[in-house]
């Protein structure tokens, strides 16, 4: 392991990346009680349409998709219910898809070894079924709806709908109804093997621990798992005009106060970025 020193922070962070790839944070904090750990992929809601590096042919993917596979990740072939696994070990888990990344994550005060082994094993063993994609859909669709019934999220989308033409940051993170309903098993299928590759992802756990004893952990856990060789990808960045959609709108929704929600957009000249191993 690298051990690195945090002088602003205060903080021992020790780094590795090993042999498949995936990088390694520890960050050991004797002095707390619980443990942190996040498990990362490097996938976002705006990474829908890629192509494979040396190939020409454009994968377009709906959007929607990178949260409806964080949906599907806590389903385990054996049956198990993620939930109830961390709760049983004294954990509280969950997740979260961004533009740009999607988290796993738990935190608990005991059977932390144990806890990362398991957060670890069901990220990395996906599960589709006709039958519990379809089933996600209807759950994923009822969210959508929950989403905007509440003020601040609902704005958002609007917000980002008035700023962006083209930009995959324009569409909801969750989708839309129609594109949620065309996902299929395949694409999840494909998403995960492309953007789901350990040299894709990154770990970081922080809290009471021993670092020495985590990382043994860590590598032993992945040293028994085989992976594809990992296929660096482009993804396709549509060309934006410098303009927004609309500079102002006014909504009524009948808050009990005034809010006010701004966006500044800043152009960028790059057309494509590389996803490296």
């Amino acid at each position: 392991m690298d051990k690195r020193y945090n002088k602003a922070l205060d903080l021992e962070i020790y780094y590795e990346k090993l042999e498949n790839g995936l990088e390694v944070y520890l960050i050991p904090m004797k002095k707390f009680n619980s443990t942190f750990a996040q498990f990362t992929s490097k996938y976002g809601s705006k990474h829908n349409n890629f192509k494979y590096s040396g190939d020409d042919k454009i994968k377009n993917m709906p959007p929607g998709i990178a949260h409806f596979l964080e949906h599907k990740m806590f389903e385990n072939e054996d049956g198990t219910i993620t939930f109830d696994y961390f709760t049983e070990k004294e954990a509280d888990c969950n997740a979260n898809t961004s533009h740009e990344r999607t988290c796993y994550l738990f935190k608990s005060r005991d059977n932390v070894l144990d806890n990362v082994s398991f957060l670890l094993d069901y990220v990395q063993k996906p599960y589709f079924t006709d039958e519990n994609v379809l089933k996600e859909k209807g759950i994923i669709i009822e969210e959508a709806k929950m989403y905007e019934n509440i003020p601040d999220f609902y704005i958002n989308d609007v917000l980002m709908a008035n700023t962006f033409h083209k930009s995959e940051y324009r569409l909801p993170i969750i989708g839309t109804q129609e594109s949620i309903n065309s996902i299929t098993k395949e694409q999840l299928q494909e998403c995960y093997e492309t953007f789901y590759h350990p040299s894709n992802m990154f770990l970081t756990i922080s809290g009471n621990f021993d670092a020495d004893e985590m990382m043994e952990l860590i590598k032993e856990n992945q040293g028994s798992k085989k992976f594809k060789k990992f296929k660096p990808v482009e993804i396709l960045k549509n060309d934006e005009p410098k303009t927004v959609v609309k500079e102002i709108e006014i909504l009524k929704l009948g808050f009990e106060s005034n809010r006010v929600f701004m966006n500044f957009k800043i152009a960028r000249s790059d057309y494509y970025y590389k996803l490296k191993n």
